[in-house]
């Protein structure tokens, strides 16, 4: 029966990308996978999650092992979540986000403090020129990180740091500097990838800063930008070092 089929295959495919994890090397994004639900699809979503994903890669020919790692001390009988979306994303994109793909309005704590900070100044997205700084913000940010040039990553992270300068309501602020830690991780990832070591070092320490506010102080996408950010200061290191002994030569 084609029919019945294809509304099989429709529910099957949608049990699949509301369960599958996004299996990561470090922060880089491989493959999707599902494991049994009384582990792998039992976790919940927050917006400031108190646990977090890590797999285990190794011997290639097995499948990825899930590990899930607390990130905090959790008090007795609290829920523990993971993160299903970008956690660098302002509260009306995560909001977006979680409705198409999961198909939930999500009332974490970060999430009913950024509404909270929204009804205090119900003024702010209603300003003449809020939705336009906002989707023009958005704009660079997806840009610089899908389609980068060096060019275009100056010009982003320039305009945003003027936006921020130049707005002074808390919630478009928070927004703001959303996109610019979303723009910082574009830009640092391509500096990398272009051999520019010592602008990617620059890079890596802002967007460092720049994740504090967002994420957990000891979630993975924290430590992965710190371990890149470390490394790339001994490359500068040694770099100085190389040009110091140089000098005496």
């Amino acid at each position: 029966d084609p029919p019945r089929d294809r509304a099989l295959l429709k529910a099957l495919v949608a049990k699949v990308g509301v369960n599958a994890h996004t299996v990561t090397d470090q922060d880089v994004p491989l493959a999707a996978a599902l494991y049994p639900r009384e582990f792998g699809a039992a976790f919940n979503h927050s917006c400031a999650p108190n646990c977090a994903q890590l797999f285990d890669l190794l011997p290639a020919a097995s499948p990825p092992r899930l590990r899930v790692v607390t990130l905090d001390d959790i008090p007795k009988d609290a829920e523990l979540t993971i993160g299903y979306i970008d956690l660098l994303a302002p509260r009306r994109d995560r909001a977006a986000q979680l409705r198409l793909a999961y198909h939930f309005t999500c009332a974490c704590p970060r999430c009913a403090a950024d509404l909270a900070r929204e009804l205090h100044h119900p003024t702010t997205y209603s300003a003449p020129d809020a939705a336009l700084v906002l989707d023009r913000a958005r704009s660079v940010a997806f840009a610089v990180e899908r389609h980068p040039t060096p060019s275009l990553a100056r010009k982003a992270l320039a305009l945003l740091e003027h936006d921020l300068a130049t707005h002074q309501h808390p919630a478009l602020r928070t927004d703001l500097r959303c996109y610019l830690a979303q723009a910082l991780r574009g830009a640092c990832l391509f500096a990398i990838a272009a051999g520019e070591f010592g602008t990617a070092g620059v890079l890596a320490g802002r967007l460092c800063s720049a994740m504090e506010e967002f994420v957990p102080a000891r979630a993975v996408e924290l430590a992965v930008a710190r371990l890149r950010a470390g490394k790339l200061a001994v490359w500068a290191g040694g770099r100085a070092r190389v040009r110091e002994a140089a000098g005496w030569l």
